[in-house]
């Protein structure tokens, strides 16, 4: 059993973002306005001194943060598991992400085996001396 963090992740609402994002991602997919997107993992955001880490539910993700390095959201066609597209955040558009709750990053992180085990064991040391 993982023990709590001070670490909050904020869970980015993929069905807002894909709202606002839907005839610019099918339009440069060249895929029909209507097609059915989605985002297959979830992503949050953790605010930090240093600036704002985009991870996803299985703990990956990068150690600068968006302000210095983008990241990417993938999306997909709906029933289709590779990605379409990615759509990228940097320090110009993170403020603009839609949030839909807080979740503390051991219940962000999925459980399921020892590499997900381990990707939340890193990201934990990693945030902890940094994370507001």
């Amino acid at each position: 059993m993982r023990t709590k963090t001070d670490i909050n992740v904020q869970v980015i609402d993929t069905d807002a973002l894909l709202s606002k994002l839907q005839d610019r991602v099918t339009d440069a997919a060249n895929r029909p306005r209507g097609t059915k997107l989605t985002v297959y993992m979830r992503y949050g955001l953790v605010w930090t001194a240093k600036g704002h880490f985009l991870l996803c539910s299985e703990g990956v993700g990068g150690h600068k943060p968006v302000e210095e390095q983008r990241q990417p959201i993938d999306i997909s066609v709906e029933g289709e598991y590779a990605p379409l597209v990615s759509v990228f955040v940097n320090g110009e558009n993170v403020h603009e992400l839609p949030v839909k709750e807080s979740v503390e990053l051991s219940e962000f992180i999925r459980e399921f085996g020892s590499r997900l085990e381990q990707n939340f064991q890193i990201w934990k040391r990693f945030l902890t001396p940094i994370a507001k």
